[in-house]
């Protein structure tokens, strides 16, 4: 990958890890800063959080620009991962309101009711009827959750 091709974007006043020393910088501080960041790239990497590469793969998904590389780097091998590494398809999940869902989620009812109803993802079945809860987790083989 050409490094002008990559973008790191930091989230919370974080400092890029070593092995991204060279590549161009920008903070993200809300959706304005994301979508300027994946408009200048093919491939972002993402120095935060899993909340906060859930928040890019939502702008991303939500201004179609899935095209783009996501990388994500909490450490210095991740980093090196993410800015050397060849990029995969992997399923992306998300919640009844369009968000992305990244490391895991708890679908709960209000209050701590059980959930009642049905949840189907394709065509494989969470759930139908009345569950105390459901922790979703992506996965690397479909459905791509667990």
């Amino acid at each position: 990958m050409i490094t002008p091709d990559v973008v790191v974007l930091l989230f919370g006043g974080r400092r890029p890890p070593r092995p991204l020393a060279g590549l161009r910088v920008a903070a993200a501080d809300g959706p304005d800063d994301i979508d300027a960041a994946a408009a200048r790239c093919r491939r972002l990497i993402v120095v935060g959080s899993d909340a906060d590469l859930a928040a890019v793969l939502t702008r991303l998904l939500r201004t179609d620009r899935l095209g783009v590389e996501v990388g994500h780097a909490n450490g210095w091998w991740s980093a090196r991962r993410a800015r050397r590494g060849v990029a995969r398809r992997v399923p992306l999940i998300r919640d009844d309101a369009g968000r992305a869902i990244v490391g895991s989620a708890e679908w709960r009812g209000e209050g701590g009711a059980p959930l009642r109803g049905e949840a189907v993802v394709d065509d494989t079945v969470l759930f139908d009827g009345e569950v105390a809860g459901v922790r979703v987790e992506p996965i690397l083989v479909m459905p791509g959750l667990r």
